[in-house]
């Protein structure tokens, strides 16, 4: 299924003072072979992708979600949304990310392309939500070659930066429908103000629809964007650019 990009929508989206269930945005959805999310074995047959041209090669967004381990299969509606079950993995399970994860990952990929457009650098950013209609933002700023990582509400670096702004830590067992995003922006000079200006270039987003459908929390926290943490937590989460055979956390 094709669904045509919403730029204006995630600029709203990025100033509003409540953020609400979003709509999965893509161009593609399917298989990604180029895919491995950071680890083995994660599924890449199932992925929400949307393409943009940049300067001299074509750049990439992709968007998944997956079981963890042994955990039970996490499907999926062939347009964006992906049905997974409450819990955690493993209760006696303890990381150097965090402990009592839950039973699915959220996957993504990005291939910035030539990582510039007609001489403007690209940026980009990850967002998740540990609450329903709470989204937080990671981000990455410039990337050189392929990004990708499979990541768990429940690792602590997720948590520290969701509460970092303003929003509630990741409760495993809780249902409702959660979103994440990709977005890669243009990094343009205004010139009548001299200011750096973020110009929208391409998203992804997904839901995960975890349990009863109906068991959704009031949106939330605003989304607050121009966190100085967000590279930090990129560099304590450890998995950043692509690490063949290092497994899913």
């Amino acid at each position: 299924m094709k669904k045509a990009l919403l730029i204006v929508p995630l600029a709203l989206l990025s100033v509003s003072a409540h953020a609400a269930t979003v709509d999965p945005t893509y161009q593609f959805f399917g298989a990604l072979p180029d895919a491995d999310f950071g680890g083995s074995g994660i599924p890449n047959d199932s992925v929400a992708q949307t393409p943009f041209e940049t300067a001299e090669a074509p750049g990439l967004l992709g968007l998944s979600a997956a079981q963890r381990f042994g955990s039970p299969e996490v499907t999926n509606d062939g347009a964006g949304t992906f049905f997974a079950q409450p819990g955690i993995s493993d209760p006696t399970y303890d990381s150097d990310f965090g402990s009592g994860l839950s039973l699915w990952n959220f996957n993504f990929y990005i291939d910035p392309g030539a990582g510039f457009m007609t001489g403007a650098p690209l940026t980009f950013e990850l967002y998740f939500e540990t609450v329903p209609g709470q989204i937080s933002t990671l981000q990455l700023g410039s990337l050189e070659g392929v990004t990708q990582g499979s990541q768990n509400l429940g690792f602590d670096w997720v948590n520290t930066l969701a509460g970092s702004q303003g929003n509630d830590p990741f409760d495993p067992f809780a249902e409702g429908i959660y979103s994440f995003g990709l977005a890669a922006f243009s990094q343009s000079l205004e010139l009548q103000t001299t200011q750096s200006v973020a110009r929208p270039v391409a998203e992804t987003w997904i839901n995960v629809q975890v349990g009863d459908p109906t068991a959704v929390s009031e949106p939330g926290s605003a989304w607050m964007l121009g966190t100085g943490l967000g590279m930090l937590a990129l560099m304590a989460w450890g998995v950043g650019r692509r690490r063949p055979g290092a497994g899913t956390a």
